[in-house]
């Protein structure tokens, strides 16, 4: 388990964005790629808007996004559930943003991979 508190501290790489819309942007897209994976274009503009020099850097962060998205899907994690996850001195307005967005999103991802599951039949 301690291997995997270590990936949320990347969260604290989101604190260099400056709007909800940049982190909703961020969420979208990953949840549009999970598939395929991020392009090249994708992951140039990530790493820009999160002020990141590199893409070794910017990797750990989206693994993190990506793992939180999996766990509201697949476990169906809460707002509270997700916010144990969260190192304890992630900045308050980080965390209600990030729970707020998770929240906001979890019903349609469900929905989205509910329909692709039974498309697969």
């Amino acid at each position: 388990m301690e291997g995997e508190a270590l990936i949320y501290l990347q969260l604290h790489k989101l604190s260099t964005i400056k709007s909800q819309e940049d982190l909703q942007h961020i969420l979208s897209t990953l949840w549009n790629t999970r598939k395929t994976g991020l392009s090249a274009p994708d992951k140039s503009s990530l790493r820009s808007l999160l002020n990141l020099p590199s893409s070794a850097e910017l990797d750990p962060v989206l693994a993190c996004l990506r793992s939180l998205i999996r766990k509201c899907v697949n476990e169906n994690f809460t707002g509270d559930d997700i916010l144990k996850l969260f190192p304890p001195d992630l900045p308050l307005d980080l965390q209600s943003t990030l729970i707020l967005l998770f929240q906001k999103y979890q019903d349609q991802w469900k929905e989205e991979m509910s329909r692709e599951q039974v498309m697969l039949l």
